[in-house]
């Protein structure tokens, strides 16, 4: 009697990489296949079938059976022939059965995106079926080994990259390892320690539609040191500092500004003793000291040296006065006089007087009197303030008349 072979079952195991681009596989599979020397009939070879004596050729016994409600007819399987209607000597290599369990070595192809437990269907390379019937299928199941950087998440995929703390706040590009190989990723400046970065179409293809893939989607650790040296350290103190500064609503110049700022006095410091005590107070002290000072002081010391960066980040605060005067001049007299022009052409847009009197003198005698600022002073004279004394007239001609011209 004709039957279905059975369905049989294989593991295959697949590397990270080849479950997620698809490979060709060998596999060597154990199942029921036809006899050869009974081509599968189950009958001695030379031999051939006779009729079976106890159900005549019909696979089927009839009993009859007597109750006190009458007589009843049962048909059963015939236990001779199995059913089959016929008797014949067995095949000695497969028992009758017309199969025997071979080992047969089967090309499958894996398409792209398959995952664990993920079932490959190959038709007909089951069990043979009995009697000539048809085979059965082969299913094969997939197992995907771990990678030891990499994880799936369907059709995406996951990964870490380590940066330090410093590369957190300034931005760097890191190689991240991709399905793909090596890709840099630019980790942007100000990244927060667990933020995800997306990489997008480097994931793993849509099984079923390869065109289709998904991303790569990175999270970003920072890696903050246990123990750290001591210029390490006061360079993050300094930092810290600068963020206290903001906090307040300083943030007109950075730690390297004040340095600068101070380093430019420290030439002149070496006089007089008075000097030397702002040097000794100022120069050399914590930030958060310097801070306490006046808030126009840091802004005529600014001026003095000749620190247009300073300068700049300072105009743009509202703290920042242009009036602040004292004896030795606003600043516009201090940036005359350290011969910035840089300083004064700031100055002057931000609407600085050259007019203001420290001293008894301005801004434009400074510049005048000095041939080393001649600069200086031509910046002032063409300044609008300026030429509106003159009535229109141009630089040149305030230049003759400067000495005659009234001072407001």
């Amino acid at each position: 009697m004709r039957a279905k072979g059975e369905d049989e079952r294989y593991d295959l195991r697949l590397d990270f990489l080849e479950a997620v681009f698809g490979c060709e596989k060998e596999i060597s599979v154990s199942k029921l296949d036809r006899c050869e020397p009974c081509t599968g009939s189950g009958v001695k070879a030379g031999t051939s079938p006779t009729t079976c004596s106890t159900c005549g050729g019909s696979g089927q016994v009839i009993s009859t059976v007597r109750t006190p409600i009458g007589t009843f007819q049962q048909a059963a399987t015939c236990p001779q022939c199995q059913g089959s209607g016929q008797m014949s000597q067995q095949c000695q290599t497969c028992s009758g059965d017309g199969r025997v369990r071979k080992s047969k070595k089967i090309s499958i192809r894996v398409p792209p995106g398959v995952d664990r437990d993920s079932r490959l269907r190959v038709r007909g390379e089951g069990n043979a079926g009995r009697q000539g019937g048809e085979n059965g299928d082969l299913f094969v199941v997939i197992a995907v080994k771990d990678d030891p950087e990499l994880t799936r998440d369907g059709i995406n995929i996951l990964s870490q990259v380590t940066i330090t703390y410093t590369e957190a706040i300034l931005g760097t590009a890191v190689q991240v390892r991709t399905v793909d190989g090596n890709v840099e990723l630019k980790v942007p400046a100000g990244t927060q320690p667990g933020t995800t970065l997306l990489m997008g179409k480097r994931g793993v293809p849509r099984l079923g539609n390869n065109t289709l893939r998904g991303d790569h989607l990175v999270k970003v650790i920072v890696s903050i040191p246990k123990k750290v040296s001591r210029e390490q350290q006061k360079l993050v103190e300094e930092l810290q500092e600068l963020r206290a500064m903001r906090t307040r609503g300083v943030d007109f110049f950075t730690v390297q500004a004040f340095r600068k700022m101070f380093f430019a006095w420290q030439g002149a410091a070496r006089e007089s003793r008075r000097r030397k005590l702002w040097r000794q107070r100022y120069i050399f002290s914590p930030i958060h000291k310097v801070l306490s000072l006046p808030s126009h002081v840091p802004f005529l010391m600014a001026c003095s040296s000749g620190n247009s960066e300073a300068v700049r980040n300072m105009l743009r605060m509202s703290g920042a006065g242009l009036a602040a005067n004292n004896r030795w001049g606003s600043p516009l007299h201090r940036a005359a006089r350290a011969k910035s022009e840089a300083v004064v052409k700031m100055l002057l847009e931000a609407g600085a007087s050259p007019y203001e009197r420290a001293g008894g003198v301005t801004a434009l005698d400074l510049a005048e009197a000095d041939p080393e600022l001649r600069a200086v002073l031509e910046l002032m004279l063409c300044h609008r303030s300026v030429l509106a004394h003159f009535d229109g007239l141009g630089a040149q001609v305030a230049s003759k008349t400067l000495r005659s011209a009234p001072v407001a």
